[in-house]
């Protein structure tokens, strides 16, 4: 019980205070990202989703990998990072707005062709 109060605490202690620009976040954030920005590249390729939704994505998510970069391996340059976050994360929000609406296009166009 008393080692589970002291992972406990270190825990908190990490949370407050905010290891964001360190290695496991780096890694914890820019494969999911990185796989973003490869489904939003493949989306190119067929004819399901629009323009906006595919250029949306890829530009979200290069913009999301480059802050991650800039944030990890360049702390100082914290506000040029941020100047990379604030469109990123707005066109990543746009992408999936515009993926999901889709999706539950198609999805509703196979439900009811049965």
């Amino acid at each position: 019980a008393e080692q589970k109060l002291i992972f406990q605490a270190a825990g908190e202690a990490l949370l407050v205070k905010g290891v964001h620009g360190g290695g496991a976040v780096f890694i914890g954030f820019f494969i999911p990202t990185l796989a973003n920005m490869l489904f939003a590249f493949a989306m190119r390729k067929g004819k399901v989703f629009g323009k906006i939704t595919v250029i949306s994505g890829i530009a979200g998510n290069i913009l999301m990998l480059l802050y991650l970069i800039v944030i990890t391996f360049i702390p100082e340059a914290g506000q040029f990072a941020i100047v990379l976050a604030m469109p990123g994360g707005v066109l990543i929000m746009i992408w999936m707005i515009l993926f999901t609406a889709r999706l539950f296009k198609i999805c509703n166009r196979i439900n009811h062709t049965d």
